[in-house]
């Protein structure tokens, strides 16, 4: 009885002090991705690459993410070179921000499920804000950041913050799917841990709060709860 005693007294301390640990690991996280937002920021008082964009409709006539120096060959991107042209651009047209976890290394969605899960939601936000799709332009960050070149892809990375805060909706694409390299299922838990994304979130956030901002999995396209 008293060996059990024990053995249950170190189990039970066991435990709360890796629960402690887990909670302290949470906590240099989230210091973390502020510590990134604030950074961007201060280096970043205007664009330093311009905010790119794609037409919704051309966006849905492909079958994958297409790679941004593709796009860009078809004449199909849409370059805003300062933040006073994306506000004069925004009084014309609608900006979708959409924020996604890669499922492997070496590319953004290697099943093509993120892709055909941002098609249901442009529609599925257009027609719940009453937007016709050919006035609705995307950022995604495939399409959106130069992936050839990696000094203007650093650039475009640095203005994440202001891409993310200057749109109209913001829409978290994280179905489950199992990541190409390490096996591991991605999903909306896992997308919450990718310091980027929520900095992209967290930008938004600031500007906007919650109002504008989606969650679409496999079980549908919804708002973002507010205590999220």
């Amino acid at each position: 009885g008293v060996l059990v005693a024990l053995l249950l007294v170190f189990l039970i301390r066991r435990a709360y002090q890796q629960y402690m640990q887990y909670l302290k690991l949470q906590e240099e996280a989230a210091a973390n991705t502020l510590r990134q937002v604030q950074d961007s920021l201060e280096m970043t008082v205007s664009m330093r690459y311009p905010f790119t964009l794609v037409r919704a409709v051309d966006l849905m006539r492909e079958t994958e993410m297409v790679r941004h120096e593709n796009m860009r060959d078809k004449g199909k991107l849409q370059l805003l070179d300062s933040l006073d042209a994306v506000k004069a651009f925004r009084e014309q047209f609608k900006i979708i921000f959409f924020s996604h976890q890669w499922t492997s290394f070496n590319k953004p969605d290697h099943t093509t499920a993120h892709h055909r899960l941002t098609c249901r939601a442009l529609q599925d936000v257009c027609e719940n804000e009453g937007w016709a799709l050919d006035e609705v332009f995307v950022w995604v960050d495939y399409t959106s950041i130069p992936q050839a070149h990696r000094g203007i892809q650093a650039l475009a990375i640095q203005s994440l913050v202001h891409y993310s805060a200057n749109t109209d909706a913001f829409v978290i694409i994280a179905p489950k799917v199992q990541h190409e390299d390490t096996g591991v299922e991605c999903n909306a838990e896992t997308y919450q841990r990718r310091a980027w994304c929520r900095a992209e979130q967290f930008a938004q956030y600031l500007i906007n709060g919650t109002s504008r901002m989606w969650l679409a999995t496999e079980a549908g396209v919804n708002p973002v709860p507010k205590d999220r």
